[in-house]
């Protein structure tokens, strides 16, 4: 019963480089440093004059896992020319934003290309190191010994391979004390034997299984490789330790088995995760030339909020993963109505060290009413930092954001560090992963998205038309929805723009779409009152009628006013029975929140107050509610401090805006249908009413009428 799940459905400074570099060195014979500007953290390589490519689809999992770390080490060693594997199709298509000046000849890719590609490359490797078939995980410890010691990864079945090809065995797996999968007791050798003599700019987790990916930058780099979880104490042990050899806002590459608590516990030992398993070619990628700043073509600038509009500013999920980047996004863009409604695309801005070539080829090709947003939580992604780990971090992120020319980031760091980013890191513009009502931190806006993850257009269309219910009359409204990048398509997006306006034209309502940066401006002026001069539109906004010129997307969505049916489950409503069947829940367990019962304005409330200031406690209820069935939610709040309703329907969160308290009662209404799997019963994850604090200060609450009814759906 969290927050909207922070969790994705389908993810110091430069005091070290020296000395890292030093160790790169001494651990690679032969190989030339790393290039790149001394700020990057990142490991980077020279610009090559030629680039190989070779057609690895038809090879299996261990011969690809032979070739992957063959090109790494390769490319590692700063030669005139780079090894680039073709493993799958969007391989080939992405080698069109190689520069001219560099030659891209194709190799051989007949017959046995793994022999081909050993005997071509055998001079510039000093041996083999061989995996144990019963423990996945010595292929990490595999691959960081070949970083080491510039060799390749084999298995058992490749020894007369690369026999015959007369490549020593430098190490073998293949014994007796790695033959349980015991993946504790094998990184805990590998911190023993090999962690002392890794670098320390880089660490990349990657499970053992996957052959290929960003496992060519591990061995490229001399980077330590593992792959643990958090969540299991004795792995959590080895992890922190293996983490510890790096110094704060070191790079993490690859990805996490569990993302909520990896991330978490990385972030609180002051590391950053840059998304990346299913990256391709980073070596080949780390040695293109980072462009010194990057420019997009509209610069963002507010317009004048009107009354009775709704503003809509979408932001596309998961674009901080790299192989998002490079996979998943690319067929995005090639979508017909790219550019037909404003978004917010989140990137990896980190990527204009390590993989330069994919963000320069979205800022090319930005459309002129839409802008690239830092998705989570600006160079990385982070949950938990703190301290000085935190401002180092935010400043790294202003640093980056500022030469890549974007002005906000999606920031998923706990709400309780939102002072610290702010301030430390001045951007423009924050969007929370988490509900949040605008406010000012200094010359930075923050707000907070409005919806998370939803698979489906139809309920994103549901989702704002409820909130667009809700705003006060003849007051504008401001919304920005999470697109789920994984399942929408800029397609989606005009079809629920246009199905919005339609809406709207029934109900009396406008709607205008903007991208995140502008809807912050905007917000700012407004609440500021310093709206004088502004237009109402502009280059990167498109109001309802103007959507509706484009083509009609089908199907036709229906929208209408909820209706109660039902009687009232919340037997204890404004506090007339003391606090009975209501109780306080939440993360802070240190008995600062209260709960009686209470007049206030004439009448009876119930009476909540709770000093925590960083962590989202609330209030709830259980109704007698059936599962399958539609009920509104709703309750009169006010006195000071921000909250929202959330109603917890046995599967997942929603909630209404949050809204910051006053003296006078403020209604906050949701309807939802509670899933026919739903836990049953008044106890445990069945279905609650909940009135949560957005956790960015103390609050006192009255409420009245809370209610739980069934009804009619909205859409």
């Amino acid at each position: 019963m969290a927050n909207r799940s922070r969790v994705r459905p389908g993810r110091h400074l430069f005091f070290a480089l020296v000395a890292a570099c030093a160790l790169l060195l001494g651990v690679i014979p032969g190989a030339s440093a790393s290039t790149g500007s001394k700020s990057s953290l990142w490991p980077k390589f020279s610009t090559p004059q030629v680039i190989y490519t070779v057609d690895v689809q038809n090879l299996n999992a261990a011969d690809l896992l032979t070739a992957t770390t063959l090109q790494g080490v390769y490319n590692g060693q700063n030669r005139p020319s780079r090894l680039y594997l073709i493993s799958q199709s969007d391989d080939t298509t992405w080698l069109s934003q190689i520069p001219s000046t560099i030659h891209v000849k194709q190799l051989d890719s007949t017959g046995n290309v793994l022999q081909k590609l050993l005997a071509r490359f055998k001079p510039f490797i000093h041996g083999a190191v061989e995996t144990n078939a019963s423990n996945v995980d010595t292929n990490n410890l595999a691959t960081t010994m070949a970083g080491l010691d510039r060799a390749v990864v084999i298995s058992p079945s490749q020894e007369s391979l690369v026999s015959g090809l007369g490549i020593k065995v430098l190490y073998s797996f293949n014994t007796a004390e790695f033959t349980a999968d015991n993946n504790v007791q094998t990184y805990q050798w590998g911190i023993d034997n090999l962690l002392p003599k890794s670098s320390t700019r880089l660490l990349v987790m990657l499970p053992g299984g996957m052959p290929n990916h960003i496992r060519d930058y591990a061995a490229a780099t001399g980077a330590f490789m593992f792959y643990l979880t958090s969540t299991d104490a004795a792995q959590k042990a080895v992890m922190d330790t293996i983490i510890a050899h790096t110094p704060a806002n070191t790079p993490i590459m690859g990805y996490i088995p569990n993302e909520g608590p990896d991330v978490a516990d990385l972030s609180s030992l002051g590391h950053f995760l840059n998304a990346s398993d299913f990256l391709n070619n980073e070596t080949v990628w780390a040695s293109m030339p980072s462009p010194t700043a990057l420019k997009e073509s509209t610069e963002p600038a507010p317009i004048k909020a009107q009354p009775n509009t709704v503003y809509v500013a979408f932001e596309v999920s998961d674009g901080d993963n790299a192989q998002y980047m490079q996979h998943r996004m690319r067929d995005l863009w090639q979508d017909p109505n790219l550019g037909a409604i404003p978004e917010g695309w989140t990137v990896a801005p980190a990527t204009v060290e390590f993989a330069p070539s994919l963000l320069s080829y979205y800022n090319k090709r930005l459309p002129k009413n839409s802008e690239l947003v830092a998705g989570p939580s600006g160079i990385g992604y982070s949950t938990q930092m703190s301290g000085s780990d935190l401002a180092n971090f935010a400043q790294l992120t202003a640093q980056a954001l500022h030469r890549v020319d974007i002005k906000t980031v999606d920031d998923w760091e706990s709400l309780g560090n939102l002072q610290t980013y702010a301030q430390a890191s001045k951007v423009p513009s924050i969007s929370v992963n988490a509900p949040l009502a605008e406010q000012q931190i200094g010359d930075t806006t923050v707000m907070g998205q409005t919806s998370g993850y939803i698979p489906s257009p139809q309920q994103e269309f549901c989702t704002v038309i409820q909130q667009s219910a809700g705003k006060q009359a003849q007051q504008p409204l401001f919304l920005e929805p999470l697109v789920d990048g994984w399942n929408l398509d800029p397609t989606d997006v005009l079809h629920i723009a246009q199905q919005l306006a339609l809406a709207g034209q029934k109900a009396g309502v406008h709607y205008v779409f903007t991208t995140p940066t502008e809807l912050a401006l905007t917000m700012r002026r407004y609440y500021a009152d310093q709206e004088a001069g502004l237009p109402s539109g502009n280059a990167q906004s498109v109001s309802g009628e103007q959507a509706l010129k484009k083509t009609i997307v089908s199907p036709p969505y229906s929208s209408g006013p909820v209706t109660v049916t039902g009687s009232n489950l919340v037997t204890n409503p404004s506090g007339a029975n003391g606090t009975d069947g209501w109780t306080t829940a939440g993360p802070d367990r240190s008995g600062d929140a209260t709960l009686t019962a209470a007049t206030y304005q004439g009448g009876p409330a119930l009476h909540w107050t709770d000093t925590t200031t960083t962590l989202q406690d609330w209030i709830h209820f259980y109704p007698a509610v059936q599962n399958g069935h539609t009920y509104t939610f709703s309750a009169d709040l006010a006195g000071s401090g921000q909250v929202f309703i959330d109603v917890w329907t046995g599967g997942g969160d929603l909630q209404t805006i949050p809204v910051n308290l006053t003296s006078a009662y403020q209604t906050l209404t949701w309807t939802a249908t509670i899933p026919s799997d739903a836990p049953t019963g008044q106890t445990g994850q069945a279905p609650q009413i909940q009135i949560r604090e957005s956790a960015i200060g103390p609050v006192d609450t009255y409420i009245r009428n809370a209610s739980v009814a069934e009804s009619t759906s909205p859409c």
